[in-house]
C-alpha cells in the first residue's frame, strides 16, 4: 500500500509530459499567417489598393475568404486572388479610403484541410487607431482545456477513494 500514493503522482507526471510533448506539435499543426501588407497595427498614409496575406504553407481561398472593413464597417473587398504557390492571398480593394481604423478578417483552408482564421487592424491617416487585434485560431485552446480537464480528473479521483476508505 506504500506505493499507491506514488500512483497519482506518476499519472500527473505522465499527463504533464504528454501535454508538453504535444504542445509544439499542436502549435504548428495549422498553417499560420506569416506576414501581411499592411502589417497588423500599422498606420499608413495612402488608401490601400489591396491587402496581401502570406501564409507558411499553401492555402485555398475564395471571394468570401477575406473581408477588409473600413471605419464605417463596409467591406471594401472586390475580389480575392491566390498566388500560384498558394502562399499569398491578395484582397483587391475598391471604394474610398476612409481615414480611421480598418479591420482585416480572413478564413482560408490550409493544405491540411483545416480552416485557418484570424483578424488584425491597421489605421489609415490620422484617424483613430484600431490597434492590434489578437488573431484566434479555431480550436487553439482545446489542447490546454483537455490537459486541465485530465489533471483535474487525476487530482480528484485519489481524494474520492481516500474518502471512501476513511468512511469504512
Amino acid at each position: 500500500m506504500r506505493g499507491r500514493p506514488w500512483l497519482g503522482l506518476r499519472a500527473v507526471l505522465a499527463v504533464t509530459v504528454m501535454a508538453l510533448a504535444w504542445a509544439p506539435v499542436a502549435a504548428v499543426a495549422h498553417t499560420p499567417l506569416v506576414s501581411s501588407t499592411p502589417t497588423s497595427g500599422a498606420r499608413i498614409g495612402e488608401p490601400p489598393t489591396h491587402v496581401v496575406l502570406e501564409f507558411r504553407e499553401p492555402v485555398s481561398a475564395d471571394d468570401d475568404s477575406v473581408t477588409v472593413a473600413a471605419p464605417g464597417g463596409a467591406d471594401q473587398v472586390e475580389g480575392v486572388l491566390v498566388s500560384a504557390n498558394g502562399r499569398l492571398v491578395s484582397a483587391v480593394l475598391g471604394g474610398q479610403g476612409q481615414q480611421g481604423g480598418w479591420v482585416v478578417s480572413y478564413r482560408v483552408r490550409g493544405s491540411d484541410g483545416h480552416l485557418v482564421s484570424g483578424r488584425f487592424g491597421f489605421t489609415l491617416g490620422d484617424g483613430l487607431a484600431t490597434g492590434a487585434i489578437p488573431s484566434l485560431q479555431p480550436g487553439a485552446a482545446v489542447p490546454l482545456l483537455l490537459v486541465v480537464a485530465v489533471l483535474a480528473f487525476v487530482a480528484l479521483v485519489p481524494r474520492q477513494r481516500r474518502a471512501e476508505n476513511v468512511s469504512r
